[in-house]
């Protein structure tokens, strides 16, 4: 069994937070030791993923409140990060020719620890789900020679101020994302109490190391490390301030929920998407419902109604299905 570093660096601030792990990674040499970086979240933010537009936040509604947003040097979609989070960091330098079956280990050792506590999880895909959602998300990139892979413990997640820091083509949107985001998601207070921060640890860095093979030592960044966090602390400010609000989006109108779940909004409809078909529906013009649409393929062939509804819908629908991978 190897040796890892286990770094406890407290609450910090959004660009602090994000500048930490990413300038260690990018310290190591290619042979350094595994790491994981412990830190939380100083205050609430909106954390759009490495190549995600900025247009999919809402920057006004997130620099009048103090929201961010933040772009943080991982992959993965716009999140919320805030105190009711227990985010974790797992750094393997050189680790990025065998990538895949490290996150797969990575992810097993999550849904341990949420077992461990008796919540009942299990590995979906690159993410973790309880009974039915999604409970726990990855994203992850390699920065300089480290492979890293980001996620949390979710303890309690706020919909309605998720949903009003990311992009919306309508107040209508905003309230159904709330409810997909409740629907679609799940956080540990949903199912068992909170446990302390030293408990939740204890078994994460127990999960970790069985699942990876590595012993952790508690350790702190060395000089030479905090010089390098405090240059990437820099550019994440200095990215944060030239975001370009008219960066266009991948998905114009919509949001990834989970794998399964997305909402997309466009031409006059508003759908919510799950494996491919219309789990709800309304027209944007009058906000009317169109639940003969419900269970079908968003296909003008297939949709009953008004002509032109039906074909926006099947346009609305288009790039989520590349985004998502479904097929036709």
């Amino acid at each position: 069994m190897s040796r890892g570093r286990w770094l406890e660096l407290g609450a910090l601030e959004p660009a602090a937070l994000h500048a930490a792990y990413a300038g260690l990674a990018r310290a190591q040499p290619a042979g350094g030791a595994p790491f994981v970086v412990r830190a939380d979240a100083a205050s609430g933010h909106l954390s759009l993923g490495a190549t995600q537009a900025a247009g999919e936040a809402d920057l006004a509604a997130c620099r009048r409140h103090g929201r961010g947003p933040w772009r943080r040097p991982l992959g993965g979609g716009a999140v919320w990060v805030d105190g009711h989070q227990h985010p974790v960091f797992i750094g393997l330098p050189g680790g990025d020719s065998h990538r895949a079956e490290a996150e797969q280990a990575i992810l097993e050792a999550l849904a341990a620890t949420h077992r461990a506590f008796g919540l009942p999880a299990e590995v979906v895909g690159r993410d973790v789900w309880v009974a039915g959602r999604k409970v726990v998300g990855t994203g992850s990139a390699t920065l300089g020679r480290t492979w890293i892979l980001g996620a949390a413990l979710l303890w309690r997640l706020p919909v309605r101020r998720f949903a009003r820091a990311v992009a919306a083509p309508s107040a209508g949107y905003r309230r159904w994302l709330a409810r997909e985001l409740a629907a679609g998601l799940s956080t540990w207070e949903d199912h068992a109490p909170r446990p302390p921060a030293t408990e939740a640890d204890a078994v994460l860095a127990r999960e970790l190391g069985r699942c990876l093979g590595v012993a952790w030592v508690a350790d702190n960044p060395t000089s030479a490390e905090q010089d390098d966090i405090r240059e990437e602390e820099e550019e994440v400010r200095a990215e944060a301030d030239d975001l370009d609000p008219d960066e266009p989006s991948r998905l114009p109108g919509g949001i990834k929920v989970n794998h399964r779940t997305y909402l997309v909004e466009a031409g006059g409809v508003r759908l919510v998407l799950r494996d491919g078909l219309i789990a709800r529906a309304a027209s944007t013009a009058d906000e009317q419902p169109l639940p003969a649409w419900e269970g079908k393929a968003p296909s003008a062939s297939v949709l009953p109604g008004e002509r032109s509804l039906t074909r926006a819908a099947q346009a609305a629908a288009e790039p989520v299905f590349r985004l998502a991978g479904w097929e036709r």
